[in-house]
């Protein structure tokens, strides 16, 4: 499998943070924004007058018969379990965030005349795509190599370099390395290079801190025909920011090496990005009891603004320690993201509740990466090869989700469920620990003539894998990572 990871992708000219993994992860989304869409599981493709429809089926504002003002406060508790060359170990984190705010107006078009047209709905504001906040630990006893064997292969591909020009040519890679005295020119051949630390045996300590979010702020119209026929529209406008400090540490804890102690790697990344995508859907009310919704996503295009940099520090012997930082870095591209299909059912049981069920189809194999017309040639040539990269390694997958709700008087119960197929072509991923991701939810609301309070909770499980590097003969260890997610939201809104 092609490791999941932050490490930096490099060129004889150019160290920057893009990966395909990037690519994927500011395109998987999770369903995000009100309690009572939540409390779903974002099964609400076929129904309507809910903020949250704006970010999934825009056709849903035109359900709206007052005007309405809402917000969502969260609370996220998200837990990751690692197991690292047998070894287990723990991160967690607990984020306030707000998931949804917004503002619809809604317009009563008979008072013109009747002409079938029942309304016109206006709204704008807020809903969360995907939180990124989450701590990875790992550690384990590595008999069998390091990462610096891995940069002693990056400095010897092609010919290998010369001591001189190692750092300009890697600087974020096998150049901090040499810097750091951790991998030397071999004594027959200045041009090839040999690491301190033969053979492995040494602890190795991974720590991966992420935060962030993507959000995505609309402005929607929909209409009301005959209250048979919903159309929308949304034009949204996403917004994501990302933060990864990863810290890898390697320790001979038991004296086997001569010439080396310890050295600590330190790699951040910071990424801002502002898109602009349409969302276009449609709803038809059959009858009292059945009703069909189906949306589509264009891709969005994102403007990308990565900054990096990098740090090491070694202790090879009594006396001898070594502290080098490479000069900040940054780079602007532009990222496209896949289209997405959504299509529901819903059935009414009068006025005791209703059950929705939605099918999404994404294609991740669509995904793109676009660097500035200025790009030198070396450039082009990552943006290829990460382009290839993802048409290899990643499919179209589906999602399904179920929701239903149950009304007495004022009152809703809700419970749902959501299945994210994985993203990764057959092969591609570590057995099961190949993104596929489990949602289940439940929630209860109190609903009144101009006021109304939705509580929602939800569970969300995914195994997934990490692997810190990868060496030619495939022999570097994985971590095996099992994440779970916690979300608690609040809706309060007010109707007038």
């Amino acid at each position: 499998m092609k490791a999941i990871g932050v490490l930096m992708i490099l060129s004889s000219t150019l160290a920057n943070a893009q990966s395909d993994e990037d690519a994927l992860r500011y395109s998987m989304q999770t369903f995000g924004g009100t309690a009572r869409y939540m409390g779903l599981s974002g099964a609400f493709g076929a129904l309507g007058a809910d903020f949250s429809s704006l970010s999934s089926n825009p056709a849903g504002i035109g359900l709206y018969r007052s005007s309405e003002f809402s917000i969502t406060p969260a609370l996220t508790d998200i837990t990751t379990q690692s197991n690292y060359l047998g070894n287990s170990s723990k991160g967690s984190t607990l984020p306030f965030n707000i998931s949804s705010f917004g503002f619809v107006f809604s317009n009563d078009l008979t008072k013109h005349g009747d002409n079938g047209w029942k309304r016109f709905n206006i709204g704008f504001g807020m809903n969360r795509l995907n939180d990124y906040n989450k701590e990875t630990y790992f550690t384990g006893y590595n008999p069998d190599n390091s990462l610096s064997d891995y940069y002693v292969e990056q400095a010897n591909q092609n010919g290998g370099v010369n001591p001189s020009q190692i750092t300009a040519t890697y600087p974020y890679g096998a150049g901090l390395f040499y810097q750091g005295y951790i991998i030397d020119p071999s004594p027959q051949d200045s041009t090839q290079y040999v690491s301190k630390i033969q053979g492995g045996d040494v602890q190795q300590t991974g720590t991966i801190d992420e935060s962030g979010s993507q959000s995505e702020y609309v402005i929607s119209f929909g209409a009301n025909y005959d209250d048979h026929l919903l159309l929308g529209a949304t034009m949204g406008l996403p917004s994501l920011h990302y933060h990864s400090d990863y810290t890898f540490t390697e320790n001979d804890v038991n004296d086997v090496h001569d010439n080396f102690q310890n050295y600590t790697l330190y790699n951040h990344v910071t990424t801002n990005g502002f898109g602009i995508n349409g969302k276009f859907g449609a709803t038809y009310i059959f009858n009292n009891f059945f009703r069909a919704g189906i949306a589509v996503h264009t891709p969005t295009l994102y403007t990308m603004h990565d900054d990096y940099y990098s740090s090491i520090s070694s202790v090879i012997g009594p006396g001898q320690s070594y502290n080098y930082n490479q000069i900040p870095g940054s780079y602007n591209y532009d990222l496209v993201t896949p289209f997405r299909l959504i299509g529901s059912v819903a059935g009414y049981f009068q006025k005791s509740g209703f059950i929705d069920v939605d099918y999404e189809l994404v294609d991740y194999n669509s995904m793109k990466f676009k660097f500035n017309k200025a790009a030198t040639p070396d450039e082009l040539v990552i943006e290829s090869q990460l382009n290839q990269s993802i048409k290899q390694k990643y499919r179209a997958a589906s999602t399904v989700r179920l929701g239903g709700e149950y009304a007495a008087d004022m009152f809703r119960l809700r419970l749902g469920a959501a299945y994210y197929q994985s993203p990764f072509e057959n092969g591609e991923a570590n057995g099961n620990n190949d993104f596929t991701r489990w949602s289940f939810s439940g929630g209860i609301g109190v609903r009144e003539t101009h006021f109304y309070a939705d509580f929602a909770y939800v569970r969300t499980i995914s195994n997934e894998f990490y692997q810190p590097y990868t060496l030619s003969d495939q022999s570097v260890p994985g971590d095996a990572i099992k994440r779970g997610t916690n979300n608690f939201v609040l809706t309060l809104g007010t109707r007038f």
